[in-house]
């Protein structure tokens, strides 16, 4: 048992093996023993005090606290000539304005100072040639619905929707890779800014790619995939409809470099106050999908892992365990995996509960906790997007199928 006077961070607490290795002994535990001291050392060895009066440590000798026989002497340093120092004169400084002196204010960083900051990685990126690529003034933006009626498909991760196959021909999809991006600016700060420019947006958790729940679909090189040259549209309002929000057509975009989670000062410095709020709203949502609740148990909750003995293989066969100890060592595997089963079972029905009731309060105070706090802290990713094509067919068909319903102008 841990003294009481001794302080152990609150995700160590319980715990005999969660501790850095250079604090743990031979079998991987760390043990704490109580020191008691009395005012004066008895272990004191003859040298060690030697070495303290050394003429390498020392100019003359020191006191020593463990001796009660030093005589004390009176040392008077020799009178030193004294010497008027008189420092140089200060250089003349010119003459500066009122607004270079102004103290120096210091607010809360905002998306205002983080304009031109963009993630190391897309500065890296060659440009996308965006000559032929036509100016937001004059692209033509889509409402909503059109996405809806004539692209389809479902949200799959945050930002990624896919288009699920119907039909024993999959059903005809205008995306041969059956995925598209749907972003809002108002909650992705580093979206990309106009058609054709490189950005990233920012994801929670990450659901299993499409690929790996339909392994059938013909996706190629040439078609792309979930996350190569996927159709990009961005949410954002539009002058020459009052202002409504409507979907501009970006380009294709590749996730070219695997995502990079953010660490504290950047959830503090680049992600705005407004986003926090929005991702904790969508994570407690009751209406979440079930692979988002699964990833937040696992996340705040993670299911026990069995660490109980495991089967034996005789030393006949090549193994380590002797014929007459085989009986016993299974009974014992039995016994630990009907209690490790047991355990599962509790995990789940508390946890599950507890999950479920998880508020917005504790999803914005999961963004503020250190890495090394129990409950664990909660981080958002980085998801890089490199524009790699703009295909003008694409945007075309898109645009007549519109502009066959005046409807679609209204919104």
């Amino acid at each position: 048992m841990i003294p009481p006077h001794v302080i152990v961070p609150p995700h160590l607490r319980n715990k005999n093996i969660l501790v850095p290795p250079h604090l743990r002994n031979g079998n991987g535990l760390v043990h704490f023993r109580t020191i008691d001291w009395t005012g004066t050392n008895r272990h004191r060895s003859a040298s060690a005090t030697s070495s303290i009066n050394s003429p390498l440590v020392t100019d003359g000798n020191v006191d020593d606290p463990d001796s009660t026989h030093i005589s004390p002497k009176t040392f008077k340093a020799p009178a030193a000539p004294r010497t008027e120092i008189t420092p140089p004169e200060s250089p003349t400084i010119a003459a500066q304005n009122d607004a270079a002196l102004a103290p120096i204010k210091t607010e809360e960083p905002s998306t205002l100072t983080l304009e031109n900051w963009k993630p190391h990685f897309l500065t890296t990126l060659t440009p996308f040639d965006t000559t032929k690529i036509p100016s937001l003034e004059t692209m033509t933006s889509f409402a909503p619905d059109v996405l809806r009626n004539f692209l389809g498909g479902s949200e799959w991760s945050p930002g990624l929707n896919f288009i699920e196959p119907t039909g024993p021909n999959l059903g005809y999809c205008i995306l041969p890779n059956r995925c598209y991006y749907t972003l809002d600016v108002s909650i992705e700060p580093f979206a990309p800014q106009s058609a054709g420019e490189h950005g990233a947006k920012l994801v929670p958790f990450f659901n299993k790619q499409p690929e790996e729940a339909y392994p059938d679909l013909p996706f190629t090189s040439k078609t792309g995939s979930s996350t190569e040259n996927v159709a990009l549209f961005v949410l954002r309002p539009d002058p020459r409809y009052n202002n409504r929000k409507r979907y501009f057509y970006f380009g294709h975009y590749t996730q070219s470099r695997w995502s990079d989670k953010l660490d504290y000062e950047r959830m503090r410095q680049c992600v705005p106050a407004h986003v926090r709020e929005y991702w904790a709203g969508e994570l407690t949502a009751v209406g979440r999908p079930e692979w988002l609740s699964a990833e937040l148990l696992q996340h705040f909750f993670p299911k026990p892992v069995y660490e109980g003995r495991m089967p034996g293989v005789l030393d006949d066969e090549g193994g380590s365990v002797a014929g007459a100890e085989m009986e016993g060592r299974e009974e014992g595997v039995k016994r630990d995996v009907r209690a490790f089963v047991e355990e599962l079972r509790v995990w789940k029905k508390e946890f599950c509960m507890r999950t479920a009731m998880i508020g917005r309060e504790f999803v914005l105070e999961a963004f503020d906790r250190a890495d090394a706090d129990d409950p664990p802290a909660l981080r958002l990713y980085w998801e890089y997007l490199e524009c790699v094509d703009w295909k003008h067919e694409f945007y075309q068909t898109l645009s007549t199928l519109q502009g066959r319903d005046p409807a679609y102008s209204k919104y």
